[in-house]
């Protein structure tokens, strides 16, 4: 960050909580990109024959600090929602800190869907 944003003044106060929401979204956005794009993402586990797509959200960056992910769900819908769109399957599993992306009828053996925005 070269500055800080214009909208931090003290008469904004109010919309402050709405700024880190927005914020905490760009970052779990980018975190799930990264994961994407990593080499091992969509191989096959020799183990078990599936598809490797799990992506942790516990060791979620926000900005240059790593921080203990706490699953807002608001935010987890809205990234579902725009894989969806752009064409990927998901599932949220163990306590909303694990993201499954996948094509469209490849679900993996271990993307056990324990809360699903689907």
């Amino acid at each position: 960050m070269k500055g800080f944003p214009a909208h931090l003044r003290p008469e904004n106060m109010s919309q402050f909580s709405k700024h880190k929401f927005n914020r905490q979204l760009c970052y779990t956005r980018r975190h799930v990109y990264e994961a994407m794009m990593q080499p091992a993402f969509g191989s096959i586990n020799e183990q078990d024959q599936s598809l490797n797509c799990g992506i942790n959200l516990s060791n979620l960056a926000m900005g240059e600090f790593k921080t203990e992910y706490t699953a807002d769900e608001r935010i987890t819908q809205q990234i579902c929602s725009e894989l969806k769109d752009l064409g990927w399957e998901t599932t949220v599993s163990y306590g909303g800190t694990m993201l499954f992306v996948f094509p469209p009828g490849s679900k993996p053996a271990n993307a056990v869907s324990c809360s699903s925005f689907e």
